[in-house]
């Protein structure tokens, strides 16, 4: 809060004093273990050399990047008296300026205050606030990693469809760095890639494990109290019959990766829900498929040591899609079967109690848990509007959020707060060639809109938007976006690593924020 106006000649000596700083990263090319950038794009990447700030890179996609950090000036004592200046005397230079000043636009900062008519700025006292003005917790980028599929024989934009990625996933350890789960769909070599934030900001990657040629695998993750690493996954094996799958489980501890199969699932897109307990015990809620036996939804616990346990759900609908979360042991989630989604919770005794929601949810169902451990879910409609379900009062309640021009195969990021609920989502105008990114604040009634990226395309039909907030309140994301490399049969897609800070409580662009 300003309290007093200083003199003009003070407030340059003080200004003198403040200095800058920068800060730059580094990274290198791929390998087992071996450092990514945190931020730049590597397009022809020098393994000796750091890669360029994400704020000079020219593939399409730009930061916002304003951490500038001014140092305390040690020279000026921490309890200092603060002098009030005296009003200027009529006649002095002081006067003459405050005469000069538009009454409506106080601060001079070219924008009318809310004092005149048609005015947008919400502080006409302070030239540093005003629409458009960044902010201190705007959104800034890193270019994780690049995987470039060449495609001699492509010719149109839908020859490429195997040729991108196929699934992505983000969670926290406990100190707050970032890991995240891709599976690049290459029928060259594809693969389920980890990729590990560093203290940095940058990231190592490994290949967990190669997977069929097809590449085409929906994946999960999730970190344990000890910080080691959980992977849900479906493995497709093509010499089984009626195209069943394999429901894998992956988790590493002490620097190594133990596999297990979990289930066979009816194919490889099967659907299935994923959670890990604080302790390291595995959730798993899927559609079982055995040959000549009929499918069922089931859950099924692992242990550390290995043995599994299996409860029926208590449906014999099979959903198209599943997702849940862990409130301790309690598990929570949501089925679809059409465009009706379910809601399930798991009981203390064993079993489950199932909800029906009057939600109709067309596809990209989300769900995560709130700050008192009621259930909440992201998911379109199929008027292509975000629809946000939660828990209210015994029932669930939905909200519209944004309607996007399509969600594609869209998955939107949800996470909620106190007082506000993000969701992280791809809003596509008519020209799908530039996306944006956005995230979506609604805070009771009002939904404010903020741009994070403009984009060349977050993957022409599998946009996978993963949002996760950290204990300090600064939000996480990550997306996958494409671009062409000087040509159709060159495509590149590029992992990108998304970063907010906390909100500093000071709305400098007037947007509501």
């Amino acid at each position: 809060m300003r309290t007093s106006r200083l003199h003009v000649h003070a407030a340059l000596a003080l200004l003198a004093l403040l200095p800058s700083s920068i800060v730059v990263g580094c990274g290198g090319d791929a390998g087992s273990e071996i450092p990514l950038a945190a931020a730049g794009d590597p397009t022809t990447p020098d393994e000796n050399d750091p890669l360029p700030d994400a704020a000079t890179a020219s593939d399409g996609f730009t930061t916002n990047d304003t951490s500038t950090v001014t140092p305390v000036d040690a020279s000026v004592a921490p309890d200092a008296p603060v002098i009030d200046a005296a009003p200027p005397e009529a006649g002095s230079p002081d006067a003459a300026v405050d005469a000069a000043k538009d009454p409506c636009d106080l601060d001079g900062d070219g924008y009318k205050g809310l004092q005149c008519a048609g005015g947008t700025d919400c502080d006409d006292n302070d030239p540093l606030t005003h629409p458009g003005q960044k902010e201190a917790d705007d959104w800034t980028s890193s270019l994780v990693d690049t995987d470039y599929h060449p495609c001699p024989t492509c010719t149109t934009s839908s020859q490429l469809t195997a040729w991108r990625f196929w699934d992505l996933a983000l969670a926290l350890a406990p100190d707050g760095t970032a890991r995240i789960a891709v599976v690049w769909n290459d029928p060259q070599k594809a693969s389920l890639r980890l990729y590990t934030e560093q203290a940095n900001g940058s990231f190592t990657k490994e290949d967990v494990e190669l997977l069929d040629a097809s590449g085409k695998s929906n994946t999960a993750i999730a970190v344990d109290a000890a910080g080691n690493v959980h992977l849900a996954y479906i493995k497709s094996v093509s010499a089984q019959p009626n195209n069943i799958a394999t429901l894998r489980y992956a988790t590493k501890a002490n620097g190594a990766w133990t596999f297990a199969d979990i289930d066979d699932v009816w194919d490889w897109y099967a659907p299935f829900g994923f959670a890990i307990e604080p302790s390291g015990k595995a959730h798993f809620v899927h559609v079982s498929r055995h040959p000549n036996v009929t499918p069922t939804l089931d859950h099924v616990t692992r242990t550390s040591d290995g043995a599994l346990k299996r409860e029926p759900v208590g449906t014999a609908t099979i959903p198209s899609e599943i997702s849940m979360a862990l409130d301790g042991s309690k598990l929570q989630g949501m089925f679809r079967v059409g465009n009706n989604l379910t809601a399930f919770t798991s009981l203390a005794a064993g079993g489950f109690t199932l909800t029906p929601t009057t939600a109709l949810g067309g596809s990209g169902l989300v769900t995560t848990l709130g700050p008192q451990g009621s259930l909440h879910a992201s998911h379109f409609n199929a008027s292509k509007t975000l629809q946000w379900t939660r828990a209210s009062g015994g029932s669930y309640v939905t909200d519209p959020i944004i309607t996007l021009d399509s969600p594609e195969q869209q998955k939107a990021g949800i996470v909620v707060g106190p007082s506000r609920t993000d969701f992280f989502v791809d809003a596509k105008p008519p020209s799908w060639n530039i996306r944006f990114l956005t995230q979506v604040t609604y805070q009771g009634t009002k939904a404010a809109v903020n741009i994070v990226d403009s984009i060349g395309n977050c993957t022409t039909h599998r946009c996978r938007l993963p949002l996760v907030v950290r204990s300090d309140g600064s939000l996480r994301g990550a997306a996958i976006h494409h671009f062409f490399a000087g040509a159709l049969s060159q495509w590149q897609d590029k992992l990108v690593f998304y970063r907010r800070a906390k909100t500093d409580g000071i709305d400098r662009s007037c947007n509501g924020e």
